[in-house]
């Protein structure tokens, strides 16, 4: 069996005499007597999932899931699934760091640069050995 959190809003019509609609509300729904007139409903499998705090919190990620959170709703992150007010991620989803360094690039990008001039300075020195 399969565990869920279950969102609901309600559009109930509750009658009665108080001194506040509130309190109608409230006799109503402890008495069980009204009508639901519209409901709407999330509901998610939650086994596998956490929440965007804890997965920055295992990815060493220092701003709490804020990133994080702006990734999920621009859909760059294709298994993050909303769940009532807060994103889910799977558990095992890895890390992608898709932030731009300040010269504008994204932030992997230096160390393949780097790599790639070792690599033709590397092929330059050879050549220039070779000839």
């Amino acid at each position: 069996m399969e565990k869920y959190t279950v969102y609901a809003t309600l559009e109930i019509k509750a009658e009665g005499k108080g001194t506040s609609p509130q309190e109608v509300l409230d006799k109503a729904v402890s008495s069980k007597k009204y009508e639901v007139i519209n409901a709407t409903m999330n509901s998610q499998p939650v086994d596998n999932y956490i929440v965007l705090s804890e997965y920055a919190r295992r990815h060493h990620i220092a701003d709490g899931g804020i990133y994080l959170r702006k990734q999920c709703r621009e859909g760059k992150i294709p298994t993050a699934k909303k769940v009532g007010r807060d994103w889910c991620i799977p558990a095992d989803t890895p890390h992608v760091d898709r932030r731009l360094t300040a010269g504008g690039k994204y932030a992997g990008l230096h160390e393949k640069n780097t790599q790639r001039r070792k690599e033709k300075l590397l092929a330059a020195t050879e050549a220039e050995k070779g000839v």
